[in-house]
């Protein structure tokens, strides 16, 4: 079996759920991203979310994060989501409208 290219770590600790997201963030693995997510992701504590080391990135996953801070946030729930991305990732996020998502 060909290794993914992308890669979801989900780790609880004390009362926190951290996600580190990294690879190609696109639509073509959105649904098993989204699957993985649903299947090991405790929705009851504060979340995490870390973006690291993107190969690519597109509107697709950036909706999957408004959805999971939305619902986490409901939860009165804190989320924080930190994004190490490359300068022309960060320009696709800035003209997509979702730059205060990840700031």
């Amino acid at each position: 079996m060909d290794k993914a290219p992308y890669s979801v770590k989900i780790e609880s600790n004390k009362g926190k759920t951290t996600i580190t997201f990294s690879g190609q963030l696109i639509i073509n693995h959105i649904n098993k991203i989204t699957n993985q997510i649903n299947d090991e992701l405790a929705f009851n504590e504060n979340l995490e979310i870390i973006i690291e080391q993107i190969d690519n990135i597109d509107v697709t996953f950036i909706q999957l994060l408004f959805v999971l801070k939305n619902t986490f946030s409901k939860e009165n729930k804190e989320v924080k989501i930190t994004a190490n991305l490359k300068e022309e990732l960060k320009v696709l996020v800035d003209n997509s409208g979702f730059n205060l998502l990840l700031n």
